[in-house]
């Protein structure tokens, strides 16, 4: 009669058997305890002192504080500033290469919260992609 005290997954099977799948690639790729002790980052003070303002250096000061937290090194990216015109509609765009590229689309810099999700998307790609844990072809390396 009230099923709705009755507890349901946020997800369904097939979405539950995928990230557990997913959850153990990462801890094979980057090993358990990176993954257990992790610290929590979050988009506050403690973590990116400093006023932002809406620039270019405001982003790769964010930049470099994601590289660091996140185990990327900075000296193999670089970063640069697209107008939202030039990026199709993207908010951001990483190109692997020796020193890879990460595009923004110059809209990010008005929201420091999108522009600290789209920086630390690109950087995962350069942990997976450029690292070589994972190859672009696989279907699902960029599932949304």
């Amino acid at each position: 009669m009230f099923d709705w005290l009755t507890p349901m997954f946020p997800v369904d099977t097939w979405q539950k058997a995928w990230i557990e799948r997913r959850m153990r690639w990462l801890a094979d790729c980057f090993g358990i305890d990176r993954l257990l002790n992790a610290e929590v980052i979050l988009p506050t003070e403690d973590f990116f002192p400093g006023s932002f303002q809406e620039d270019e250096e405001s982003a790769r000061h964010f930049l470099i504080r994601l590289c660091g937290y996140m185990g990327v090194e900075l000296r193999n990216i670089s970063l640069d500033v697209c107008e939202d015109h030039e990026m199709q509609g993207l908010a951001g765009e990483y190109e692997k290469r020796e020193c890879s590229k990460i595009r923004i689309a110059r809209s990010q810099l008005a929201d420091p919260l999108q522009l600290l999700a789209t920086l630390a998307h690109e950087l995962a790609h350069e942990l997976l992609l450029g690292d070589e844990r994972l190859s672009a072809d696989v279907p699902d390396h960029a599932r949304a």
